[in-house]
């Protein structure tokens, strides 16, 4: 575990390396991808520890007046195996950053 200003110092310095993970929630269920491939450690006992490196950008991000995050665009890079996505429905579903 890290201190909060552990965690600042982290935050602010421009040389870490960090990856984005995403949550996408959708009418059938919730897909992970990141800017860079990614393995949760085995400690995060995650069902699905998997990010695809599919995450090129999101963008319009705000904070809302309950405090939950809107996101205006998401772009995905389609290698293939996520063609079958466009067809989720996905307006109104939740995303974690």
């Amino acid at each position: 575990m890290i201190t909060d200003a552990q965690f600042t110092r982290w935050l602010e310095s421009p040389r870490e390396n960090r990856v984005i993970l995403a949550e996408l929630e959708h009418a059938g269920g919730v897909v992970q991808v990141a800017d860079k491939p990614y393995v949760a450690p085995a400690s995060e006992r995650l069902d699905n520890p998997v990010w695809n490196d599919l995450l090129i950008s999101a963008v319009g991000i705000s904070l809302r007046v309950d405090g939950l995050i809107e996101i205006g665009k998401i772009e995905l890079r389609d290698d293939g195996r996520i063609t079958d996505w466009l067809d989720y429905q996905w307006r109104g579903w939740p995303v974690r950053l």
